[in-house]
């Protein structure tokens, strides 16, 4: 990510343009604690069901991050290309009629665990359609609109999902966002078998401050799940934020360059009840298209990452991770992804 995309008065939006336009957006259903709870990403991919953060896609030029844009350089040195399983593939691609493919594929190293899919966005004006299909026959749609109104954009959408080997039946949820510098919110609304109410407000005061609030309502059980107040600061070199949730826990998060290569950074749970964990890292940059990450957990397992951009739509991760506790006899991982997009 260059020092350019790193202020957040520079980062997109979640109303994504063009091929993002209908997209799935991961961001919108995760626990702030790092249990994935969503259904789907921007290709129709569904999460991983181990413990992961948010990772927002690189967003609009001139545009306000979203919530989970908070602490986005550290989440890109600390995250980004760790869990890939044994191999990663998706792609995108767009026609010249507004329509876009999509595709992937991933696995664990075994058999069980292959999981694929389709999709197809296709865009008139405001109005957008997508339909997705997984290989675990769990089907989704959505319509919406995205245009400009009161001066900002606004994005209201019905998304609804059917899985046909399972027992959760049709799900659906209506979907909608309003953007207006310096403010921004959004939110998930339940409609029909879906126990969650979320949605967050956030506002940039200047240029490289961001202020958030986001809460997580349990419909059934009539009450919250979560509440996290969140500011970050960025200006280009240094990165700091801060998550403070259900007004008992503290998270925080530490980026810093070190010259044009060398990078650190630090994610921790500073203060609270639950479990304290963490992850100390850096990065170092060979040149314009390559890059090395490192990192070890508070649990000794280290992880190493070697990424590179074989051009502008296509991104390769390697990743190699083990305990240090045992670095011969204990767990190994080792992961390949491919990306592209066109």
């Amino acid at each position: 990510m260059s020092r350019r995309n790193t202020r957040f008065s520079r980062f997109g939006s979640v109303f994504r343009k063009r091929r993002r336009e209908g997209a799935e957006d991961d961001t919108d259903d995760t626990d702030e604690s790092g249990e994935s709870e969503n259904q789907g990403n921007e290709s129709g991919e569904p999460a991983y069901t181990e413990e992961e953060e948010v990772m927002p896609p690189p967003l609009l030029e001139g545009e306000m991050p979203t919530f989970f844009h908070i602490g986005i350089l550290a989440k890109e040195c600390l995250i980004h290309g760790y869990k890939i399983g044994a191999w990663h593939l998706s792609t995108l691609s767009k026609t010249n009629k507004d329509i876009d493919l999509s595709s992937f594929a991933r696995a664990k190293p075994d058999c069980d665990t292959i999981l694929g899919g389709i999709g197809t966005r296709y865009k008139l004006g405001p109005l957008f359609l997508t339909h997705d299909w997984q290989t675990d026959n769990i089907v989704g749609t959505k319509v919406g609109i995205l245009n400009k109104a009161a001066g900002g954009q606004i994005l209201a959408l019905l998304r609804g999902s059917y899985g046909i080997d399972n027992d959760d039946g049709f799900k659906l949820e209506g979907r909608f966002g309003f953007e207006r510098s310096p403010l921004k919110t959004e939110i998930i609304a339940p409609i029909y078998n879906l126990p969650k109410l979320m949605g967050y407000v956030l506002a940039q005061p200047l240029d490289n401050w961001v202020l958030a609030y986001r809460a997580v309502y349990d419909v059934d059980n009539m009450g919250f799940d979560k509440h996290a107040v969140c500011v970050g600061y960025t200006n280009g070199d240094t990165e700091v934020g801060l998550k403070y949730e259900n007004f008992q826990d503290l998270r925080g998060s530490l980026f810093q360059r070190l010259g044009e290569k060398w990078a650190v950074a630090l994610k921790a749970n500073l203060y609270g009840e639950g479990e304290k964990k963490f992850a100390v890292g850096g990065q170092y940059r060979i040149n314009d298209t390559a890059l090395v990450k490192a990192k070890i957990r508070q649990d000794c397992h280290f992880g190493l990452v070697y990424q590179i951009k074989l051009a502008m739509s296509t991104e390769i991760l390697y990743h190699f991770g083990f305990n240090a506790k045992d670095p011969i006899n204990g767990p190994h991982k080792l992961g390949v992804s491919w990306n592209f997009k066109g």
